[in-house]
């Protein structure tokens, strides 16, 4: 008698933690039959062209051929550390090892230099691109074309702003590639790294 005294108490304490709160308006849970309560407009991203095919493609064999180029390096240094190391303290031998770590290093750094020209050159066509289309954007008839353009989408997205400048990007359209926004160019390397291993700054 006293446990289903227990119980009874232990139930009129809990029952309200599994009653089911009545739900109105946006409160209200999704509905379990599967579908998601708002379904998103999925937008097909268009195809890439040949020309940027090609680009992508002579990119990465570019960075498939610096990558091999580095590791090449990197044993040829490692070889010829050991053998400084292992050399007499101030013998000829030491000084002309020396000389041709010296000769590696000089190679690897003009290569670094002419990725960040090939960066900078990048940057440069593409802030000349943006500049161009800023203008465009700039003129009257841009202007206006862009607000009717925006009436009918936000008209079509029940006034939710974002939703409408979505596919604009916050500042114009963004560029879209097979798996969504795409840069230009290859990317930089990061800087080399400063005194004790940390990276420069």
């Amino acid at each position: 008698m006293k446990k289903l005294l227990v119980l009874g108490t232990l139930l009129a304490f809990c029952a309200p933690v599994f009653a089911q709160p009545k739900c109105e308006g946006d409160n209200c849970p999704p509905k379990r039959d599967g579908k998601p309560r708002q379904e998103m407009k999925m937008k097909k991203a268009p195809k890439m062209s040949e020309e940027m095919q090609a680009q992508l493609k002579a990119a990465k064999e570019q960075r498939k051929a610096r990558k091999a180029q580095f590791k090449a390096n990197e044993e040829k240094l490692e070889k010829l550390v050991k053998e400084y190391k292992s050399a007499k303290d101030g013998s000829k031998k030491q000084a002309s090892l020396r000389k041709d770590i010296g000769e590696v290093l000089e190679q690897v750094r003009e290569e670094q230099i002419a990725i960040r020209a090939e960066g900078l050159q990048d940057f440069e066509q593409r802030l000349a691109r943006m500049k161009e289309g800023l203008a465009k954007e700039q003129e009257p008839a841009a202007k206006t074309a862009w607000v009717e353009k925006m009436t009918d989408e936000i008209i079509a997205e029940d006034g939710d702003l974002a939703e409408a400048l979505m596919s604009h990007g916050r500042m114009g359209p963004m560029p879209r590639g097979p798996m969504g926004p795409q840069m230009d160019g290859p990317m930089l390397p990061p800087p080399p790294p400063g005194p004790e291993g940390e990276p420069a700054k």
